[in-house]
């Protein structure tokens, strides 16, 4: 306690006023003391507001905003305490940009208006799909809209050139559809699941304009058509073929030359040639034109036709030599006489 001796009594009466005023300050800074601890800076650098205990350089717990000035402001906004299901959202005030999360871990990158909202550009999902220009993707990569040509110039984005993978209709039936689009010359579509084959189509005049042209056809026999639908062969080629060198795998007809090959008289090879106007184990031309022609029995069967060639000139030199000398003979008898 403290007493005021020879001290006159105005000046005993401010001193106890000034008495209370002390208290009271004393007891708003211990009050303020107190409510501040939850602002920590540990020994090991790491800062804590909001919280006694922080684990990282710096640990906010509570709502909060970093102003960088009064036009470009950046808001980080927590949604909920529970760090498992929390959605938060990171936007530019007054700037088209937003990353927002939510309770599903998925993460959107939007473009932000003030008065229209946000517009979602890219998704990437909780469960590690990426959509871009859809927050629903459906596969590890989902693009709606064109993708952009690259040029050695740069972007052109002239008629909308794109390249296009998939079509709402062919994905539906499981087949997947490469368009080329817009301002072009040509369009290439591949696939068609309904019929298990994959075609790739050539619109001369662009998409829509020409009735399309069946360049390549492969079909789910393991089959390839060029220029024809329904390959039945492992290539079907409707058209001609120009090449530098062609191999055949295809058997030899040395057989003609053994001994026990039974040679046709040439009397029976024009028997049957005014019979059937064709050569004997040759297929006919209408056959030919029907059905093809299998490259390397043909060129077996014109093997053959040589070798008997071959043979039947043997045969007639030994007859023209067998006549030379009858006929040197037949002259030496007539001089002789």
């Amino acid at each position: 306690m403290i007493k005021f001796i020879g001290v006159p009594p105005k000046l005993k009466i401010k001193f106890k006023q000034m008495k209370k005023y002390y208290t009271l300050i004393l007891f708003i800074l211990a009050n303020h003391s107190l409510y501040s601890q939850t602002n920590i800076f540990e020994k090991d650098g790491n800062v804590g507001i909001g919280t006694t205990n922080p684990n990282y350089r710096l640990h906010v717990v509570g709502k909060g905003m970093i102003v960088a000035n009064d036009i470009y402001n950046m808001y980080f906004i927590p949604k909920s305490s529970n760090y498992q299901n929390n959605t938060s959202s990171i936007i530019a005030k007054d700037r088209p940009l937003s990353i927002t999360t939510d309770a599903h871990r998925d993460i959107y990158f939007s473009t932000f208006y003030s008065g229209q909202g946000l517009d979602v550009k890219m998704t990437i999902k909780g469960d590690g799909k990426v959509g871009i220009g859809t927050d629903k993707p459906s596969s590890r990569l989902s693009v709606y809209g064109g993708i952009a040509k690259l040029t050695t110039t740069g972007y052109d984005h002239t008629f909308d050139n794109f390249i296009k993978y998939g079509h709402k209709s062919d994905l539906e039936s499981g087949s997947a559809r490469v368009n080329r689009w817009h301002g072009i010359d040509a369009t290439i579509t591949a696939g068609a699941a309904a019929s298990n084959k994959m075609k790739f189509r050539l619109y001369a005049g662009g998409y829509g304009n020409e009735a399309p042209i069946d360049v390549m056809t492969l079909a789910g026999d393991g089959n390839v058509g060029i220029g024809t639908i329904s390959p039945n062969h492992k290539l079907d080629v409707k058209g001609t073929i120009r090449t530098q060198e062609l191999k055949v795998d295809m058997q030899g007809a040395d057989f003609v030359f053994e001994e026990d090959y039974q040679l046709r008289s040439l009397e029976e090879v024009e028997d049957f040639v005014k019979e059937n106007k064709h050569l004997p184990d040759v297929a006919p031309a209408k056959e030919m034109q029907e059905n093809g022609v299998n490259q390397s029995e043909m060129n077996q069967k014109l093997l053959q036709k040589i070798e008997e060639l071959t043979l039947y000139v043997i045969e007639i030199k030994k007859e023209v030599k067998t006549l030379k000398k009858e006929n040197l003979e037949l002259k030496k008898q007539i001089n002789h006489d």
